[in-house]
């Protein structure tokens, strides 16, 4: 990802296969529902490694990226 402008991609990149798996859990669930829960899941784990990712990004130190959990 890097220190760079266009890290709004890596959520981007979480969000649509999120959105897919949750639209085609509702339209086409009869016979498919592997297919969309296996993207949803795979998306949700993604989402949980971009916000680490950028938590540790968005800080300038350790101390300071450690510090940011307690505020949440």
């Amino acid at each position: 990802m890097g220190r760079r402008r266009g890290q709004r991609w890596g959520a981007v990149g979480c969000a649509i296969p999120a959105l897919v798996g949750g639209l085609g859990i509702v339209v086409l669930p009869e016979g498919r529902m592997i297919i969309w829960m296996t993207l949803v899941v795979m998306a949700t784990g993604a989402a949980l490694v971009v916000a680490l990712a950028l938590m540790g990004l968005r800080t300038r130190s350790h101390a300071q990226t450690g510090r940011l959990p307690g505020f949440a």
